[in-house]
């Protein structure tokens, strides 16, 4: 799912009110805002199975400098609503 303009900007004030010194392990301090959502995948925990239906909606950050990659919980930051 793509992020629309409105949704970025909360993302971005959200990511300067709680992470302002937001720096990589490669000591750079440059990340971007990925176009759209990623989702993550649950595993039952009893059978170690992938629960296709049951996830979380991811917002991205990559690293400028090495490309490291940062999710944050898109519900936090209020642009998914379950």
């Amino acid at each position: 799912m793509a992020l629309s303009a409105s949704e970025k900007e909360r993302v971005i004030d959200w990511i300067r009110s709680h992470c302002a010194q937001l720096r990589c392990g490669c000591d750079a301090m440059g990340w971007n805002l990925e176009p759209e959502l990623a989702f993550s995948l649950m595993a039952d925990s009893q059978s170690g199975r992938i629960n296709y239906l049951s996830g979380y909606p991811l917002v991205v950050l990559t690293c400028d400098n090495c490309g490291r990659t940062l999710f944050f919980n898109a519900i936090k930051l209020g642009v998914w609503h379950p």
